[in-house]
């Protein structure tokens, strides 16, 4: 027998049916041996009972039991996770706590080893106070007593350990790049801590050593700051030095100069700033006097005692440079000394041959030698090879003056030669010379400038510029500037960088603020701007522009003491831009970068060295306003007759040998001045008989009168019974013009020597003679047709004003600017307007050619008018009148104004000369006369 149950649910989206299936057997028979029937099992029963219950098992009853369970067994499980969490967490608490007690127990443990071992700074500072050497103590001191306490072992332990440990306490927060922005900012010592420390003094090397030694690459520089030999930033023998110039200046200072008394100074506020320091370690931090000024703190003390340090270690440095300087001259003043006395006692010739001598003078000798060797030993440990250069050329010198004396019969007065200190300028007697000659052939020529009252050439002479900064030579100069800065630059861009013309153009600041500054200035000067500390610091790789905007900030503060009042504030304004620029490139080498510094560092010096030339150029302006009411006078013309005497000698010399380029000249003018002189004279005559009739009918002149220059009127305004009776200014005014008619272009060599001094101002007439030729030449050129008539006037005018503004014009150009005026009236087409201008090219080639009969004539035109100006005089009537008669023939009416700005050139430098030379003239002629007879 089979029976179920049935039972219906939802399971997923689909409907079945459910049940238990039952299952009964159909023998119901019962076995006689069975003592009791089969029991249903008791779950089945249950689960039957179930069934038949009235309540109904749904499937939503189901979800919410199986929902239910998942819930549970989250709970569950979170709670184990917690369990874990805990056990580890306790777990790492005691681990931590085992960690942190070994820690503790490290730390004591270092710190009783760093207690014991290297002390705390307190212990230190308590140590250094035991010594008792303080501002108080060290006054009433005797001075061996306090030498003796400084030399102590002890004492230098002491001081040493303490300073090391400031050293340590300052460069740790600093040694990250993120401190670097601080407020304070460590200042770089290194090149004059080498300059203390280096077992061999080295001199300033030479330019090519600079680059060739100098930093080749950053990792260089790396290395060198990881050298575990670092130098301590604060020496404790020069920190002890500090007291020594405090308590015994009068010992330890062999002058009284502003160097020692700056030395003095800061020795004070460093000695106080250590001791404040020291009372700040032991006593905790101090209460300031002021009340609006913040509590003295460590950090903030130890700050301003290492600015305190930075000053005093400055001036220390160059103290001892002044003071090594000084030793070296006694060193190489004690050799000269002994070979002026071994020169005297053996008798030696100039080629120091030892032949002949006796055993006693061979013996002198070489103790000589070997004393010397001693002394260039001990040179070449304190300032290197630059010192034993300057040993080496004081002996050679001592030697020569030695045999010259000897030669003249006469002693030497000065027994030993003057020894001149590296540092200044001049040191070679050679250079020394050459100045001199170039300094006497530059005022040679501003005299001959003044005196010829050529203001613009007087302003090239002493660098003034004209204004106009589209000029050919402005824009050279700029050129030619600017590539010399890029040099520089690149120079110091390279792997191997050459600081030595940066060196160069800093002694050339140096030289230039010497020479102008007052003499008792010289000396701050020179401690300034001292080019050893600065070749180390360039050398050493840091571009510290600190250093390099100290000095240029010190050269413009100069330049302000001695600069005008007037100006004084504009100055200011432009050096205060400037060094705030400095500042900023300043703060860029932070971030390590080169380009900044190299870029700052030729900005500042450039901007320094044209202030300098500047301020060169007013004070030459104001002295040579002073001198010029003398130099116009008398006394310029006999300056210039002592100058031209002392170079050629006297007038009553042989002049063919010294003067024979003016012999040449002036033999050459001679034989035909008469003829054009009378010449001149009858077509003056023509001229004034013309006017004479035009008056008389009552028709105007034929020009109209002008006034020339700045000519004087006493010159250009003598009539012709003054020019006859001065034969030798006619032929002068002859030759001058017949010298600047040439084609060829005048050179220094053929040029007079009367006239070299001139020689510019000649070539500048011959310009414009030449460019008046070449416009007459274009417009013979031009086709006279009506159309082109009316253009000839602008046309002449456009192509002077190309040929005054551009130096080296060409046909083409001159050509070109002949047709801007024409094109707008030519019809003609482009083919036939450019065969046009090749063929008006091709006659103005032509023309311009010697041999050319258009040449010939403009030519022959030009110099007559010109002649006749020159002769005639350019501010009265007649010379002009016939210049303009001359060139009315030819069509140039227009050019006589060119023609008589020259002709009043040409007759103030024959004025001129013959004032200054007329002695020679007269010399000349006479030697010439005597050759033609």
């Amino acid at each position: 027998m089979a029976a179920g149950v049935e039972l219906t649910g939802r399971t997923g989206t689909a409907d079945r049916v459910n049940g238990i299936l039952l299952y009964f057997p159909t023998n119901t028979s019962c076995d006689s041996t069975s003592s009791s029937p089969v029991k249903m099992p008791r779950r089945v029963k249950q689960r039957l009972m179930e069934c038949r219950s009235p309540f109904i098992t749904t499937s939503e009853d189901i979800q919410a039991r199986v929902q239910q369970a998942e819930e549970n067994r989250m709970l569950l499980l979170k709670a184990r996770r917690k369990r874990r969490a805990a056990v580890k967490e306790r777990r790492d608490h005691s681990l931590l706590h085992k960690q942190g007690d070994l820690l503790s127990r490290k730390l004591a443990r270092c710190w009783r080893r760093f207690v014991q071992q290297k002390r705390t700074t307190y212990t230190l500072a308590k140590g250094y106070a035991a010594l008792q050497i303080n501002g108080k103590s060290i006054k009433p001191m005797p001075f061996e007593q306090l030498a003796l306490l400084i030399e102590n072992s002890t004492t230098i332990q002491t001081v040493k350990a303490l300073l090391d440990r400031f050293e340590t306490r300052l460069t740790l927060p600093h040694s990250s790049t993120a401190s670097l922005s601080g407020p304070y900012k460590l200042d770089n010592i290194d090149h004059l801590l080498k300059r203390l420390t280096s077992l061999k003094r080295r001199g300033r090397p030479s330019s090519s050593s600079l680059g060739k030694e100098g930093p080749k690459s950053m990792g260089t520089t790396v290395k060198a700051t990881q050298n575990p030999t670092k130098v301590s930033r604060y020496p404790v023998r020069v920190v002890l030095c500090a007291y020594m110039i405090l308590g015994h200046p009068d010992v330890v200072f062999s002058g009284h100069g502003e160097r020692e008394f700056l030395l003095a100074e800061a020795a004070a506020k460093f000695v106080q700033g250590l001791e404040m320091l020291i009372k700040v370690v032991l006593d905790g931090q101090t209460k300031s006097a002021s009340m609006l000024l913040p509590k003295q703190t460590f950090k903030s003390q130890l700050e301003a005692f290492d600015a305190a340090w930075c000053s005093y270690l400055y001036r220390f440095v160059v103290w001892k440079v002044k003071d090594a300087r000084s030793l070296e001259d006694d060193l190489v003043r004690a050799a000269c000394q002994l070979e002026l006395s071994m020169l005297q006692k053996c008798e030696l010739t100039p080629e120091l041959e030892n032949v002949g001598l006796s055993h006693d003078k061979k013996a002198i000798q070489i103790q000589v030698t070997e004393d010397q060797r001693l002394l260039r030993e001990k040179v070449q440990h304190l300032s290197g090879d630059a010192g034993t250069e300057r040993m080496e050329s004081a002996l050679s010198d001592t030697r020569s003056r030695f045999f010259e004396a000897k030669e003249n019969g006469r002693p030497m007065e000065t027994p030993v030669a003057h020894i001149l200190s590296p540092s200044l300028p001049g040191s070679s007697a050679a250079h020394s010379v050459s100045e001199n000659e170039k300094l006497a052939n530059e005022n040679e020529m501003l005299v001959n400038e003044i005196v010829h009252e050529n203001r613009d050439a007087f302003a090239d002479i002493i660098g003034v510029s004209n204004g106009d900064q589209n000029s050919f030579q402005t824009k050279v100069r700029e050129t030619l500037e600017n590539a010399f800065w890029d040099g520089i630059a690149d120079s110091m861009k390279q792997d191997d960088p050459d600081y030595g013309r940066i060196v160069k153009l800093m002694e050339e600041v140096r030289d230039g603020l010497c020479e102008m500054a007052p003499q008792s200035w010289r000396q701050e000067i020179l401690d300034a701007v001292d080019l050893d500390i600065l070749t180390q610091v360039l050398m050493s790789g840091t571009r510290d522009m600190d250093y390099l905007g100290k000095i240029l900030e010190f050269a413009l503060v100069t330049l302000q003491k001695l600069s005008a009042t007037a100006t004084l504030d504009d100055m200011k304004e432009t050096h205060k831009k400037l060094l705030i620029g400095l500042g900023v490139a300043s703060q860029a080498r932070e971030s390590s970068s080169s380009g900044s510094f190299i870029e700052s560092t030729i900005k500042g010096l450039r901007f320094v060295l044209h202030e300098i030339q500047a301020l060169r150029r007013e004070i030459s302006k104001a002295r040579i306003k002073i001198m010029e009411p003398i130099i116009k006078g008398p006394g310029g013309l006999e300056y210039l007759k002592n100058a031209f005497g002392g170079r050629y000698g006297s007038p009553l010399s042989d002049v063919s040998t010294s003067l024979p380029l003016t012999i040449q000249w002036l033999s050459s003018v001679r034989g035909s001045s008469e003829a054009e002189w009378e010449e001149h004279k009858d077509s003056m005559s023509a001229l004034m008989a013309s006017q004479s009739r035009s008056s008389q009918l009552g028709l105007p002149p034929s020009a109209s009168l002008k006034t020339g220059g700045n000519v004087p009127i006493a010159i250009e305004s003598a009539p012709a019974d003054f020019l006859s009776s001065k034969k030798i200014d006619v032929l002068l005014r002859l030759g001058l013009l017949k010298l600047v008619s040439k084609i060829q272009g005048l050179t220094d060599e053929n040029l007079p020597e009367t006239m070299k001094l001139n020689f510019g101002r000649l070539r500048s007439i011959q310009s414009q003679l030449q460019k008046i030729i070449s416009l007459l030449s274009k417009s013979s050129n031009v086709n006279p047709s009506s159309t082109m008539e009316c253009l000839v006037t602008s046309s002449v005018k456009a192509v002077t004003e190309l040929l005054d503004s551009v130096e080296d014009v060409g046909i083409i150009e001159i050509v070109d600017k002949c047709y801007e005026f024409m094109e707008g009236y030519c019809e003609d087409a482009a083919e036939k307007l450019q065969a046009s201008k090749q063929v008006m090219a091709n006659m103005l080639l032509k023309s311009l050619s010697a041999g050319d009969p258009v040449f010939e004539r403009v030519s022959r035109a030009v110099y007559v008018a010109a002649r006749s100006a020159v002769l005639g005089g350019t501010m009265g009537a007649q010379g002009r009148n016939l210049a303009e008669t001359v060139l009315r023939r030819v069509g140039a009416a227009l050019l006589v104004d060119r023609v008589i700005e020259t002709a009043e050139v040409l007759i103030i430098v024959a004025k001129v000369s013959g004032d200054v030379h007329r002695e020679w003239y007269l010399q000349v002629l006479n030697n010439v006369q005597d050759l033609n007879t």
